[in-house]
């Protein structure tokens, strides 16, 4: 029995509720405020050995970076890929997000805010993930709606950010 083995597969719902979570968490400081990047993990319940649970943890990007690149947040994205298939960002990508020998990355999610400068009650909030399945998950909320929007996809219908947040997890297995 191998490591992996011994670390259950996580689930659609177990993304989700992740997901959900961090979407009113960023629902409730409000919408005007720059990006972020997060990977989530499979890893144990602290203080137990048998339960598991899906978790997310930030990974710090100056916020005036997402704005300052030539080609924006995207840009940013991408330069991250090129970053992460160095060998010793990896390592430092997995002793920033744990210490826990059997703890499993298993997708990378990216939350931002598309405006209308015009009518801001046209503001969503959008938390895109890509999941090990290569499931591409993605919650939106308004300002103005009491409940987000969930939508879990293996069509890959975002032509942008899902096939960026693939290639993340690919640049950093």
């Amino acid at each position: 029995m191998t490591q992996d083995d011994a670390i259950p597969q996580h689930s659609i719902a177990q993304v989700v509720e992740v997901l959900a979570a961090i979407t009113a968490e960023q629902a409730g400081r409000g919408f005007h405020r720059p990006p972020e990047l997060f990977f989530l993990l499979m890893e144990p319940v602290p203080a137990t050995i048998d339960r598991w649970r899906v978790a997310a943890r930030p990974v710090p990007v100056p916020a005036a970076d997402w704005f300052a690149h030539q080609r924006g947040p995207l840009g940013v994205l991408a330069d991250l890929i090129t970053a992460y298939r160095q060998p010793h960002s990896q390592a430092l990508l997995i002793t920033t997000g744990t210490l826990d020998p059997y703890t499993r990355l298993i997708g990378w999610g990216f939350t931002y805010v598309l405006e209308n400068k015009n009518d801001l009650a046209e503001q969503m909030l959008f938390v895109d993930t890509v999941d090990l399945d290569l499931r591409f998950y993605r919650i939106t909320q308004r300002p103005s709606e009491a409940e987000p929007v969930r939508t879990v996809d293996d069509t890959w219908a975002d032509p942008v950010t899902g096939p960026l947040l693939a290639a993340l997890l690919d640049a950093t297995r």
